[in-house]
């Protein structure tokens, strides 16, 4: 791949890579949620990387060090450098485990995200919450105009 030919954000998402390598996650045991794909296809920074990993993967990363808990509206979480791990994930009206988003997401470039179908509706799907967000409304129209796009990447 030449330089011209990477997508936006490569080299944010490049770190990603690095970062879940160290972690020793991949596309078997974790799914990037939120607005990760966004970045991925190089219609928007997303500034940190939100996951949903396994439950056996979640105990082994409380035991480091580098990783602290903290407690977020849906539950625990492992935080630590724009980093954010999750067992579960409160999205479009329910918790969503990981093989819930599994069964819900694509593979690019062997990192798994959460499809850009779901996350449509998951942001259309915050009344009061998500819905008020002035990022949620500009990614509703990103995700729109890049699925109705006849230049779609292929995922």
């Amino acid at each position: 791949m030449s330089r011209n030919d990477r997508p936006r954000f490569w080299a944010e998402t490049e770190a990603w890579r690095w970062r879940l390598d160290q972690l020793e996650l991949d596309e078997q045991n974790s799914v990037v949620i939120g607005s990760g794909i966004l970045q991925a296809l190089g219609l928007r920074r997303a500034g940190d990387l939100d996951l949903v990993v396994t439950p056996d993967d979640y105990r082994r990363l409380e035991a480091r060090e580098d990783l602290l808990p903290d407690q977020a509206r849906s539950g625990p979480i492992l935080a630590g450098d724009n980093l954010e791990i999750f067992q579960s994930w409160s999205a479009a009206g329910a918790n969503r485990d990981f093989d819930y988003l599994r069964r819900r997401s694509v593979v690019i470039e062997a990192i798994r995200y959460v499809s850009l179908e779901f996350l449509l509706a998951v942001k259309e799907s915050r009344p009061g919450e998500g819905a008020d967000r002035p990022k949620d409304h500009e990614d509703v129209r990103l995700i729109r105009q890049y699925l109705a796009s006849d230049s779609r990447q292929p995922l």
